[in-house]
């Protein structure tokens, strides 16, 4: 239960509006670690958390049944999908990986930063800067 707390702590939901799909006790590079997956409105999250001390080790999110198309003019830039990042991620890092696509109909920026032992791979709608998916683990 405390794993299932601290993972909808994080992702700013309460268990009313949520489904789970997993949560359970698991083993991942020989540490005891919590599954714990939900929806929550179109939304898929996933967290992986220390059995012990209850730290998210990882987590990542993506948006469902979502499309949307738009004229280049309409894009928020490049500039503003990174500051996006940094802040989702509280950090700024170096890009190892940036770039502008079309994926099931939307446009999105998609690429990885890193900053220290931390790797966060995001896509960002771009037209409304909304995180798309996010992935955040030590590397």
């Amino acid at each position: 239960d405390d794993a299932k707390n601290t993972a909808l702590s994080d992702a700013g939901v309460c268990a009313a509006d949520v489904t789970y799909t997993k949560d359970r006790l698991d083993y991942d590079d020989g540490m005891r670690v919590y599954d714990v997956e939900f929806f929550s409105g179109n939304k898929e999250y996933d967290y992986k958390i220390d059995a012990a001390s209850g730290a998210i080790l990882g987590f990542d999110f993506d948006v469902e049944w979502y499309t949307v198309s738009s004229k280049a003019s309409d894009y928020i830039g490049e500039a503003k999908a990174k500051q996006i990042v940094e802040q989702a991620a509280g950090t700024t890092g170096v890009y190892t990986e940036f770039k502008l696509e079309v994926d099931d109909g939307r446009v999105l920026y998609e690429g990885e930063m890193r900053s220290g032992w931390m790797e966060y791979e995001f896509e960002i709608d771009a037209v409304t800067g909304a995180i798309l998916d996010w992935d955040a683990d030590w590397d």
